[in-house]
């Protein structure tokens, strides 16, 4: 068993997730061997200051901009947005392994009856055309749809397509999706190779080793790390832990009484825990970065409780709708919430809010305002505005 103090766990994992040491250079390149390194990057539409993938990157890339992601995503198509651990962004390459995924949509029975009619269509529509998009789809018929909100026809069945798929995203507009045949952009010969994993262990086994690997460190319990994986229930991802470890593949490591397992291809960097020095760097994460998909691990190792409060009711918040942790060497030193003024042209930090016990030096705020000038630069912001006290 492999011993590890919870300062030389923490350091593990921001060595693990690049948070630790120089930001990853050489521009779109870089981005794409991050997201393959991570295996997943999870994606979620809203943009108060840069969208979650987006920030995810900047927080390891040196001079990011959001033009790499979707240039990998939609013209180069060494990447694709599809359903991981919820909506993520992964190397196209991986799209064989998602075939049970795929499955499962098929099998859904939400609209399943409404919708089946439209396939024909839909699919027709797009064979005629290079993509297709809601205004082409949007036949004035409605239904419920996904988180409640109202869709055409028309676009829910194209939205079914993706989720089994028969359409890839071709390009957004903002978050507005068009929709193309997977042979249309390249992407078919991934969606019909055959799935890796035969059996229900391989798959379990092949998506507990990813998601160990895409965090760093996991413990076998219940966690949001392991969204959307199909049919795992705690028995069955008992039985993966014990098979990869029994393999070799994930490596035991005690944390002060407590077990978690690491990937065996990341026991390099245990040494370099060991004997790492914190530097002074600084990071606005992202609510779903990786290293926060289990945030009892991060109260464990970090002693930082996060919450992320956008889906919290207005009157029940704590800090704000999008307020984010603060890294800053080793430490989450507070939360901070931020804005994009683009019609002001500037990058803002409205609020700050400091751990208890944590005093700002003049070293924090160098570090923080560069930060924050990387952030504007990301958002084609000319200037950064600090309206509360650090």
């Amino acid at each position: 068993m492999i011993t590890l103090t919870k300062t030389e766990a923490a350091r593990f994992l921001l060595l693990r997730q690049g948070l630790m040491g120089p930001r990853s250079r050489g521009g779109k390149a870089a981005a794409l061997e991050r997201v393959r390194d991570l295996g997943s990057v999870q994606f979620d539409p809203i943009n108060v200051f840069g969208r979650s993938a987006d920030l995810t990157l900047l927080a390891r890339i040196e001079g990011y901009r959001p033009d790499w992601l979707r240039q990998l995503l939609y013209e180069d198509r060494r990447l694709c947005d599809y359903y991981d651990k919820c909506m993520c962004v992964f190397p196209a390459e991986d799209l064989p392994y998602f075939s049970r995924t795929r499955r499962m949509f098929e099998e859904h029975p939400r609209g399943r009856e409404a919708l089946q009619a439209l396939r024909p269509a839909v699919l027709a529509l797009a064979s005629e055309k290079e993509y297709v998009t809601s205004a082409d789809l949007d036949d004035g018929a409605r239904l419920t749809w996904s988180w409640g909100r109202r869709a055409s026809l028309a676009n829910a069945a194209a939205e079914r397509l993706f989720h089994e798929g028969k359409l890839v995203i071709h390009h957004k507009t903002g978050n507005q999706r068009a929709y193309s045949l997977p042979e249309t952009v390249g992407l078919a010969e991934h969606l019909t190779a055959p799935d890796p994993n035969i059996t229900e262990e391989q798959y379990h086994d092949w998506a507990i080793l990813r998601r160990v690997g895409a965090v760093g460190l996991l413990p076998d319990r219940g966690s949001d790390a392991f969204l959307s994986i199909i049919d795992l229930d705690a028995s069955k991802r008992h039985g993966a832990f014990a098979r990869l470890t029994e393999r070799g593949a994930l490596l035991p490591v005690e944390v002060e009484g407590k077990t978690y397992y690491l990937a065996e291809r990341h026991k390099t960097l245990l040494e370099q825990a060991r004997t790492a020095r914190p530097g002074t760097r600084c990071e606005l994460l992202a609510p779903l970065d990786n290293l926060l998909w289990d945030r009892r691990l991060i109260r464990e190792l970090f002693g930082f409780d996060y919450k992320w409060e956008i889906y919290t009711p207005a009157k029940d918040r704590k800090y704000g709708y999008y307020v984010v942790p603060v890294l800053y060497g080793e430490r989450f030193v507070g939360r901070a919430e931020s804005a994009a003024d683009r019609a002001g042209g500037a990058l803002l930090l409205k609020s700050f809010w400091p751990e208890e016990g944590f005093r700002a030096s003049g070293g924090f705020r160098r570090a923080l305002e560069g930060t924050l000038s990387r952030l504007a630069r990301m958002n084609g912001l000319r200037e950064v505005r600090i309206e509360c006290s650090i």
